[in-house]
Parts: C-alpha cells; sequence; structure tokens
C-alpha cells in the first residue's frame, strides 16, 4: 500500500465504504434503526466480505465517506438489490425509502427514465421473495434474471 493508499484508501476500500454508506442511508431514511435493518446490515457486511472496522468507521463517520459507484454492472446491480431488501426488512416502505432507493439507483448508473419502473419490479420481486421465504440468495439470483429481462439485457 502506498501513502496515498493510507491516506484516502484503495478503490476497493472506498467502493466497500461506500456501499456501507448507502445500506446506512437506507437504514436512516425512515428516522428509525430496525434490528432487522441493522442485522441485515451487518449481514450483508459479512457476505461481502466487509470487515467490521469499515461498518463501524461508516456508522460513526459518513461524513468521511463520498459515494463511490461499483465499477462492475454486477456490482451496481448488486448493491440496488441489497439496498431495496434494506428498504423493505422492517416490512414498511416510506416515502423517503423510495426517494432514496431512486436516487441511489439514478447514481449507479441506471437509465434515470426507467429507474422508477426497475425500482418498483425490484421492490415487487424482492416482497414476493420474502413472502415466499427465499434466502436472499436466491432471491438476488432470481431478481437479478427478472432485471436482465426487464432492462432487455
Amino acid at each position: 500500500m502506498n501513502f496515498f493508499d493510507n491516506l484516502y484508501g484503495n478503490d476497493k476500500d472506498r467502493e466497500q465504504k461506500s456501499s456501507v454508506l448507502i445500506l446506512i442511508k437506507m437504514m436512516l431514511a425512515d428516522g428509525v434503526i430496525d434490528p432487522r435493518e441493522k442485522a441485515l446490515l451487518i449481514a450483508i457486511c459479512q457476505k461481502r466480505d466487509i470487515p467490521p472496522n469499515v461498518l463501524d468507521e461508516a456508522m460513526e463517520h459518513p461524513e468521511n465517506i463520498s459515494f463511490q459507484p461499483p465499477k462492475s454492472a454486477e456490482e451496481r446491480g448488486s448493491l440496488l438489490f441489497d439496498l431495496v431488501w434494506m428498504m423493505l426488512a422492517d416490512t414498511n416502505v416510506d416515502a423517503k425509502e423510495m426517494e432514496v432507493a431512486i436516487k441511489v439507483a439514478k447514481s449507479l448508473g441506471f437509465d434515470p427514465e426507467t429507474v422508477p419502473d426497475l425500482v418498483a419490479k425490484i421492490v415487487s420481486s424482492v416482497k414476493q421473495a420474502m413472502q415466499d421465504n427465499q434466502s436472499r440468495l436466491a432471491a438476488k439470483q432470481k431478481v437479478a434474471a427478472e432485471i436482465d429481462n426487464f432492462l432487455g439485457a
């Protein structure tokens, strides 16, 4: 690691912190931190191999983290999926949460014209997956295929 990596973090560190920050913003969007949201945040960080210190830093000093979208389309889609799952973790979708999801989807590079429909499609698919008691991984794979069809990929 060189001096600048130590000072600012490398690309992977910045992407990880950025992803955590986005999920934290969603968790806080409705003004209430539900224990299910906190548990999901920890689980997502573990699945993404995000070290606990990165989560702690993002929680303690979110102002020190700027948004850096993931480079790959797969990672951007995965982050959007995790964001929607976070939005639904407490089973209540607040208007502010929907605003955050749409804003993040646009900043991830999805077509602004189709973002509201895209987010609505993901919300619908995730709700169904939750009702069917699917694992997050199984739901993510199913939603990825549905989104590819939606986007014409």
